[in-house]
């Protein structure tokens, strides 16, 4: 039941880049998941987010109108694996983090 509000259909995008990602990529990448319309996506930066990039997303997801963008950062992800958590519980707390708990 969790995913159903969801839809069939997410995006997925990765930064491998030594730098946080700035406010403009976090435009794009909604920009990119408004056109394919889907309702969740995951961005996931190893080096993680602004602090402008991480507020425009806790914005953006108390708008049911544009879709939810859920940050990852890389060191989450290390976590998460070195403790063996089930993945899907992962995506869940992040969805949960960033719809209801982050809001400003």
């Amino acid at each position: 039941p969790f995913w159903l509000e969801f839809g069939s259909d997410l995006l997925v995008e990765c930064k491998n880049w030594s730098s946080h990602r700035p406010l403009h990529e976090v435009a794009t990448f909604t920009y990119k998941a408004t056109r394919h319309k889907v309702k969740l996506a995951f961005f996931l930066s190893v080096a993680g987010f602004t602090s402008d990039a991480r507020r425009t997303m806790r914005n953006q997801a108390a708008s049911s109108a544009e879709p939810l963008i859920v940050p990852l950062v890389g060191e989450d992800i290390e976590r998460m694996l070195t403790r063996q958590e089930v993945f899907e519980e992962f995506l869940k707390e992040r969805i949960r983090e960033i719809k209801y708990l982050e809001k400003y």
